[in-house]
Formats: structure tokens, C-alpha cells, sequence
């Protein structure tokens, strides 16, 4: 299988600082700026407070200018949803474990990942989405996940909407699977961008009733993702909160030591590692038109029920040449991205400084989440440009982190 390039990144783009990174490269196309000792606080964090194991979301960033750090900081296990991303995974980190946790495939999908890519772990929320397991790979030494439907209102998108069995279908989907030979296991996402640990304790306890319904031994729950990012205007608790909210639900008796629990953390790793360069080239009063935009790194915040919010910088060159980040006064800006399209607009206003002209440069902080992921190559504008920024002890030649 083919691959294409995770990233763009110029090995000999290493910088001290944002400020640095402009004032070297004066960029006119949007640059990821990532900051992998971020990155690798944010896995220290989490492999150190959730009680189990953590599975990186790849499809919240798969650049390997990402995925580098955290796998230097030890994350060992990938949530994959794709052959493309488990052949990434297998290729890039042959020592690593994934787990293919869509709950459904296209046909033939099954077999390739477990005859080539040797995965074993598999998500179900229908019974012909079994009867395909067993069908490609004949069954042999599979775990298999029963993804259940969750309802929550505390999150930015309810998954629910797309995936997940009710309990009915949930009790007879782990009944069929352990009468058929293979591992049955649990799982969940109680919505991307959770506000409310208590979604986790809800989420448990329909484990808990289908898992007593069905009268068969669970070996593992997956909690799935939906840790959010502290976005500016938010109300987001930490982190610590979820994971005793969940070690909690465990305790019970049926989920106590003896059972395994995955997450699979996906904004809550990556988006404060990662910001974005953006630079202005054009403004008509108060419509702003950057090199970037709806359909590049922009399009989650487009979404229908996205509520994010990024910390922003401006910065300006100075008459002798250097580059200086100004403030001053702001307004409310509609602001469209690059494209002839004029779709290629964000849905709500962004507040900005108003002296803003075409040339300036624009840092918008926490991108690393569903940004270079969703961006498109529509009219020739695909973001694609990384850099790494850190102490010069800390990178390597790759100008990627090889200590904190």
C-alpha cells in the first residue's frame, strides 16, 4: 500500500520561537508551528493519570511532525480507523499496537488488516458489521468491541448521532461474539470536546447494565475519547476530573481491577502542541481575507455545533526588518479564506486587532486538533508546511525532540 506523505516538513527548520520562525521565513503560506515538548507534557499527563491505557486518535492529527513526539513521550498504542492509517502506524512504529475501533469498513478492509497488518482488535455496533469480521478473517484470536450509543448534551459533537448500538442490540452483539469464539469488550465515545466528567460515570454504567444483561465475561472497556481542550471562553475542568470519574465506574464491582480500560485521547493530547501561522492578503473595511481558511485548517471551527475559540497573536515587520507581535485595539472581523469560492468563510466573526493590514501574520494558538487533518487541497490551498520549534538541545536533526 501507498502512503501519502504525512508531512512537509524541512529538516533544517528548527526555532526558537514564533517570532522566530517569521522573522526566517517571512511565510506566505500557512506553517503549522509545533511544539513537541507540549506535546510530550500533554502524553506525561495523561499516561501518568488515566488509570490504563492510552490510545492516540490518529485521525485528530496524523503528521508524523506530531506523532513523533508522542511517541518519544511513550504513547505505545494507536486508535485507528483506517487501513491508511494502520499501515502509517505499522510502518512508522513497528513496535506499536493499533486497534482498527470504526465500527464499520469497506468490504475487504477486515481481511487486509488482519492477514497483512496482523490487527486482532475490531469495533462493532451492528450484526452485519460481525458477520464481516468473521467472514474476511475467519475469527481467530480477536478482541472485538461493541460500541454502544451514549447520549450527552455537554459535548461540542454527539457521535452518537453516527455510531452505536442501543442496549438490546448491544446485550445480543456481545452474546454472539463469545458464542463465536472471540474476546467480547466495550466501548464507548460520550462526544468530542466533553465538558463534563460525569458523561464517563453515565457512559459506565450502560457498560455495566448491558454487560449484566448479556451474562458474559468482559475482559476490557474502551472509554473512548471526547477529553477536551481548555479553548479560550470555555468552561473545561481538568483532566484529573475525568480520570477519577472513570477510575471510579471501574471500582464497581463488575469493572474492578481485573478489567482493562483503553482511551483513546485525540484534541486533548495534540491541539495545545500545534498553532498556526496564518497571513493576511486582503481586507475590504472589516472583511479579512487570510491564506488559509474553511476549507484548510479552519474547517472543524465551520462545523454545524462547533464552539472553538483559538488565543491569537498578531505580528507585524517593523521599518529595520524585524518582527514584533502588536495588540492595540480590536473589532469584529468576517473573515474569508483563499479560495475563489465564496463558501470559503468562517461562520462567525473573529475579534482582531483593527489596525490589521494585508502582509501581517497571525499566530492562532491550539490548532494542533482536526486542522492539517481536514484540510483539503481544494483550488491548490492545502496547508502543508511544519516547523518545530524548541531549545536547540532538545532537537535533533529532524527537528524533532529527543529530551525534555
Amino acid at each position: 500500500m501507498s502512503l501519502v506523505p504525512a508531512t512537509h516538513l524541512d529538516p533544517s527548520r528548527r526555532f526558537s520561537s514564533v517570532e522566530h520562525v517569521i522573522e526566517s521565513l517571512r511565510p506566505n503560506a500557512p506553517t503549522y508551528v509545533v511544539q513537541p515538548k507540549l506535546l510530550q507534557a500533554k502524553v506525561t499527563e495523561f499516561l501518568r493519570g488515566f488509570p490504563g491505557w492510552t490510545l492516540y486518535a490518529v485521525k485528530c492529527n496524523p503528521s508524523t511532525v506530531v506523532l513523533d513526539p508522542l511517541y518519544a513521550a511513550g504513547i505505545r498504542d494507536f486508535d485507528v480507523a483506517s487501513l491508511e492509517e494502520v499501515a502509517l502506524i505499522r510502518q512508522r512504529y513497528p513496535d506499536a499496537s493499533a486497534y482498527l475501533m470504526a465500527p464499520f469498513q469497506p468490504v475487504g478492509a477486515y481481511e487486509t488488516a488482519y492477514r497483512e497488518f496482523g490487527i486482532r482488535d475490531f469495533a462493532v455496533d451492528t450484526e452485519d458489521a460481525l458477520d464481516a469480521i468473521f467472514d474476511e478473517t475467519g475469527g481467530e484470536g480477536l478482541t472485538i468491541f461493541v460500541r454502544l450509543a451514549t447520549d450527552n448534551d455537554d459535548a461540542m459533537f454527539d457521535l452518537s448521532s453516527k455510531f452505536g448500538a442501543d442496549r438490546k442490540t448491544a446485550v445480543r452483539l456481545l452474546q454472539q461474539i463469545a458464542a463465536r469464539g472471540a474476546m467480547p469488550a466495550l466501548t464507548f465515545h460520550v462526544g468530542s470536546q466533553c465538558e463534563d466528567p460525569a458523561a464517563f460515570t453515565r457512559a459506565g454504567e450502560i457498560c455495566e447494565d448491558v454487560t449484566r444483561q448479556a451474562n458474559v465475561s468482559i475482559q476490557t472497556v474502551d472509554v473512548g475519547g471526547g477529553f477536551p481542550c481548555p479553548y479560550p471562553g470555555g468552561q473545561t475542568p481538568p483532566l484529573d476530573d475525568y480520570f477519577k470519574a472513570i477510575e471510579a465506574f471501574r471500582e464497581k464491582q463488575m469493572f474492578g481491577p481485573a478489567v482493562d480500560l483503553f482511551a483513546e485521547p485525540g484534541r486533548a493530547l495534540v491541539a495545545e502542541g500545534v498553532s498556526l501561522v496564518a497571513q493576511v492578503i486582503l481586507r475590504k473595511g472589516n472583511q479579512l481575507y487570510l491564506n488559509d481558511g474553511a476549507y484548510g485548517s479552519f474547517m472543524e471551527r465551520n462545523l454545524e455545533g462547533a464552539a472553538i475559540n483559538y488565543p491569537i497573536r498578531a505580528f507585524r515587520e517593523n521599518a529595520t526588518g524585524e518582527i514584533r507581535a502588536f495588540n492595540g485595539p480590536t473589532t469584529d472581523y468576517t473573515v474569508f479564506g483563499p479560495t475563489c469560492d465564496s463558501c470559503d468563510q468562517l461562520n462567525d466573526t473573529m475579534t482582531l486587532p483593527a489596525d490589521l493590514k494585508r502582509g501581517d501574520w497571525i499566530e492562532f494558538g491550539m490548532m494542533g486538533a482536526y486542522s492539517n487533518a481536514y484540510a483539503s487541497n481544494f483550488n491548490g490551498y492545502l496547508p502543508k508546511s511544519f516547523v518545530v520549534v524548541g531549545d536547540p538541545e532538545e532537537l535533533d536533526a529532524a527537528g524533532t525532540v529527543v529530551a525534555l
